[in-house]
């Protein structure tokens, strides 16, 4: 794992990281796989206590781990959540998520793209068009911007933007506003 503050480089062992994933789901997980994003860094974990992915975020410098897959009042996702690219300045995570119920209105059954604040821990969907309506299709892949306002993904969606008739899967960049 890279320092990015410090440009030092540490190991990660995927061991810590399922026992401290597994002390606050109450469980043992049988399936970790740390990416490699920086500080701090991004896990998904499956817990036979709760079957479904999750993606937590482990702060390098306090050791504190957070489930990042959550609604802004703390409702767990209902869906398989992962690959988490954290912002360089440490203040959010952008992750692709199946789950419903992260936010009001998401009924459009599809892998969409979220931002979760690890500072307010507010979760907001930036798979959307410019008009608030549900993407048609599914996201593949996020990146974040410096600060977090500018979130890129890659979607099959065919509705984001107008005359989108090109049947291929475009990036689409989301700029979420003031942090």
């Amino acid at each position: 794992m890279k320092d990015r503050a410090d440009d030092r480089s540490d190991e990660v062992s995927a061991a810590s990281v399922q026992w401290e994933a597994s002390t606050l789901r109450q469980g043992s997980p049988n399936s970790s796989s740390p990416a490699s994003c920086g500080w701090p860094m991004t896990t998904s974990s499956l817990s036979p206590v709760r079957a479904i992915a999750d993606l937590y975020v482990k702060n390098l410098a306090t050791a504190e781990l957070v489930r990042a897959s959550i609604a802004t009042d703390g409702t767990q996702g209902n869906g398989e959540s992962g690959f988490g690219v954290i912002s360089p300045d440490g203040g959010f995570v952008v992750f692709m998520s199946d789950a419903t119920n992260l936010v009001a209105g998401d009924t459009n059954a599809k892998t969409d793209a979220f931002r979760h604040d690890l500072t307010t821990r507010t979760t907001v969907r930036v798979s959307l068009a410019n008009s608030g309506a549900q993407s048609n299709g599914i996201v593949f892949a996020t990146s974040v911007g410096l600060d977090g306002r500018l979130i890129a993904f890659v979607s099959s969606a065919t509705n984001l933007v107008g005359n989108d008739t090109n049947a291929s899967v475009d990036v689409f960049v989301r700029d979420v506003g003031q942090n």
